[in-house]
């Protein structure tokens, strides 16, 4: 493992083979429609009207429990002895915000919060016994999600009312119970997982050869486990990789970047794209800070976010959680992103990762309304 880089193509090759049969082989689609818009796009943004965009979706708000997390949990989880979940009790963070859109209650890390209580339950009963889940949530969580956590099988603990408070109590549990805390991020056996839906996506399109590869593929950032992942497979090949965030309210890994520092907290802006207000890992951080490995990170505004999941729904029939629409919103409306493609081919095949889908409809309903 390099410097750079403590991950190579063949961890992430052999987290592929560890969690295969375990995790759902999500589509890929393409949208003639999307790609005009894209293209339309790309012209206006850049000033050059020969520029092309065709747009390929790797829809990973079709995974098991709604989210690529649960590849990188699963390949966690299979990585500890029958002697370490026998004795530990597996423990997860999660946390909520109240946002401005009417005083949504949202989940930032539900999403993880669900895969580790699903692959506990799911993993005990294939082995014969029971594999004990901890969810730690702050006394602002919906009843709703605590319900949830319990009915997957998780001991749910409500204490605390910011998110260092909570990591706080999950540190504690994790001491006084021998529990292993599952991290959303930053460990190298979650990325390698997460890393498999990038090359699940370079395999499916090898072998529908519609098209045979990318150019390009673009993808949420927070945590930034799954663009150190896909950076990971993509580190040798000729394939561009490009992260997404919201303009404010998220990582802010496009100026960490910038600075050449991790952020360590986020922005206190609220936004829609819940799913993205985690800073970056330490670990991550490691691989996305180097421009030769993530090629750049772009952002997206709210209203662009909420025009993005729109053309999901209506032009694909997709529906997405506010997060996994930002690539698009970047694609369709950030111009510095469509000066630099354009500025270096007039021909590009994006591959967009629509990272997950745990929204309901009564959450649009009120987005929109």
């Amino acid at each position: 493992m390099s410097a750079s880089n403590p991950l190579t193509i063949s961890d992430v090759q052999e987290a592929a083979e560890r969690i295969r049969g375990k995790v759902q082989r999500t589509p890929i689609l393409e949208s003639r429609r999307l790609s005009q818009f894209a293209t339309q796009a790309l012209q206006a943004g850049s000033g050059n009207d020969k520029a092309r965009l065709r747009l390929i979706f790797k829809c990973e708000n079709m995974q098991t429990t709604g989210c690529f997390k649960f590849r990188g949990v699963t390949n966690f989880m299979l990585g500890l002895s029958d002697a370490q979940l026998k004795r530990a009790r597996v423990s997860s963070l999660s946390f909520f915000q109240t946002t401005n859109y009417k005083t949504l209650k949202f989940d930032i890390e539900g999403n993880h919060a669900q895969a580790t209580a699903y692959t506990a339950q799911t993993l005990g009963e294939e082995k014969g016994f029971a594999i004990k889940c901890t969810m730690v949530m702050p006394e602002n969580a919906p009843p709703a999600k605590v319900e949830a956590a319990r009915r997957l099988g998780a001991s749910v603990v409500v204490r605390g009312s910011s998110l260092p408070e909570c990591i706080k109590i999950a540190t504690q549990i994790e001491e006084e119970t021998g529990a292993t805390f599952v991290p959303p991020s930053g460990h190298a056996e979650v990325v390698s997982g997460q890393g498999t839906a990038m090359l699940e996506f370079l395999q499916q399109l090898e072998d529908t050869r519609i098209p045979s590869s990318l150019d390009a593929v673009i993808m949420p950032a927070a945590g930034a486990g799954l663009l150190a992942g896909a950076a990971t497979v993509c580190k040798d090949l000729p394939i561009r990789v490009y992260g997404a965030e919201p303009v404010k309210g998220g990582a802010g890994l496009r100026h960490s970047r910038r600075r050449g520092q991790r952020a360590t907290s986020i922005d206190p802006f609220l936004t829609i794209a819940d799913g993205l207000r985690s800073p970056t890992s330490e670990y991550t951080w490691n691989i996305v800070k180097h421009p030769n490995v993530v090629n750049g990170v772009y952002a997206a505004s709210d209203p662009e976010v909420k025009m993005a999941l729109r053309y999901l729904l209506e032009e694909m029939k997709v529906l997405v959680e506010p997060a996994a629409a930002v690539p698009l919103a970047v694609v369709l409306f950030n111009t510095e992103f469509q000066r630099d493609l354009a500025g270096m081919q007039d021909d590009w095949t994006v591959g967009l990762i629509l990272s997950g889908g745990n929204t309901t409809i009564k959450k649009m309903i009120q987005m929109y309304s």
